[in-house]
């Protein structure tokens, strides 16, 4: 008997053992369910995804509002993924404009935050959380045309598509260094304005939308950036990055944006991104030249050209406005003063390189006589001494269309109106 009460206690605690082990693992079970799991993102080969052949359909844009942005790092937690793991440790250096030097493929992802108006790039350690390395003052799109979001497209990230090149004529201007993040969405730099002949000219940025970046949105859904930071990002992405927006940089963690030097207002800078290395705010060598226009005995407005023109850039002859001189007809302009019997006049129009500082002198004739059609081509003297002795090296101005490798213009299905700046 004393043995089976003994076989029974056994039996009991071998029992409550079991139960308890049964107890701990549903218990375990209903944890694990209940956590949410992380995010797990396609990871991105840099190396081996094909060329930036994506098609695209460009539109303009515009932007407005938010408040300015931060001036120290924070340190939040981050629901950001990881991608392309680095397993080789990497010593970064920085540029001149001291960003980071790093390898192709080192950044994981970029963040465009709209509240602050700025764009981060984080790289993800193979062990770690994204770190957040570099960041740059934006403008997004404005309330009307807003920058799209991933999730509002059905998405958890666009991707980086057509990059590299380093122009592209929108409609009514020009962009440089345009990156392509969803369909006709880009990042690029500050708009330019187109010159009278349609081509790119550097000293024409929208000077009022440099000095809006990262304070207010004013495009039609790009991304607008410093040329410095268009440059940086067309450097240091690849073809299916992930590029997340979104409406707050709460929770994220985040990097105080690489300063941008101001806007100065003397002439000679007018028109030129601080941050462009051919500009002279950063070329010691820079020459630029001007026209002026001298009524030569009219009166009324003498046209007044506010550009200014690097060597060998083509200007545009202006009109004579309300010039006028009684008795005398307005015939075209000269670069003498008093030009020669028989000399062929420039007619409002002509198109000519300009070399040095030039005035054009307004010419007049007696009575009604029409202007004196000018010849198929002009020479303007060639520079002063003074001028001659400086030198500057520039990049050759891009023809009238892009070259076949940058992204092709919009289709010709768009509206007749041109639409406005992106």
């Amino acid at each position: 008997m004393r043995r089976w009460f003994a076989e029974q206690k056994l039996m009991v605690v071998l029992t409550a053992v079991a139960v308890l082990l049964v107890s701990l693992t549903v218990l375990f079970t209903l944890v694990s369910a209940w956590r949410s799991p992380s995010p797990k993102f396609p990871v991105v080969d840099p190396m081996t995804i094909p060329g930036d052949k994506v098609p695209t359909t460009l539109r303009p844009i515009v932007l407005r509002t938010n408040e300015p942005m931060i001036t120290e790092t924070e340190s939040r937690p981050t629901t950001s993924p990881t991608s392309p793991p680095t397993t080789t440790p990497v010593s970064i250096t920085y540029d001149d404009n001291n960003l980071p030097i790093v390898p192709q493929g080192y950044y994981s992802h970029i963040s465009v935050f709209l509240d602050r108006q700025i764009v981060v790039m984080y790289h993800a350690p193979e062990d770690g959380d994204p770190v957040p390395l570099v960041a740059f003052f934006c403008s997004t799109g404005e309330s009307g045309t807003p920058t799209p979001k991933p999730r509002d497209k059905g998405l958890e990230y666009f991707t980086i598509g057509y990059r590299g090149a380093t122009y592209l004529k929108w409609w009514s201007c020009f962009v440089r260094y345009p990156t392509q993040f969803y369909g006709e969405y880009f990042f690029h730099s500050i708009p330019y304005e187109l010159t009278e002949t349609g081509k790119l000219d550097k000293g024409r940025m929208k000077t009022y939308a440099y000095r809006e970046l990262g304070k207010k949105a004013l495009s039609q859904g790009c991304v607008r950036l410093s040329l410095r930071d268009a440059k940086y990002i067309s450097d240091n992405t690849y073809y299916g990055m992930p590029v997340y927006i979104y409406d707050s940089s709460k929770g994220h963690e985040l990097k105080a944006p690489a300063p941008l030097p101001p806007v100065y207002n003397s002439y000679i800078y007018a028109g030129w991104d601080p941050t462009d290395p051919e500009g002279p705010y950063k070329n010691k060598d820079f020459v630029s030249y001007s026209i002026t226009y001298n009524a030569n005995g009219g009166t009324g407005s003498v046209p007044v050209d506010k550009y200014r023109y690097i060597p060998n850039s083509d200007a545009q002859l202006m009109d004579p406005g309300s010039l006028v001189r009684e008795g005398y007809k307005f015939t075209g302009w000269s670069l003498k003063q008093n030009p020669g019997e028989g000399e062929q006049l420039l007619a409002p129009g002509k198109q000519l390189k300009i070399t040095s500082n030039t005035t054009f002198y307004a010419q007049w004739k007696p009575g009604e006589t029409e202007p004196t059609e000018p010849t198929e081509s002009a020479t303007l003297p060639t520079p002063s001494s003074e001028a001659a002795e400086t030198t500057i090296t520039t990049a050759e101005l891009p023809p009238d269309s892009p070259p076949s490798e940058d992204p092709p213009p919009p289709d010709d299905s768009q509206p007749d109106d041109p639409p406005p700046e992106p």
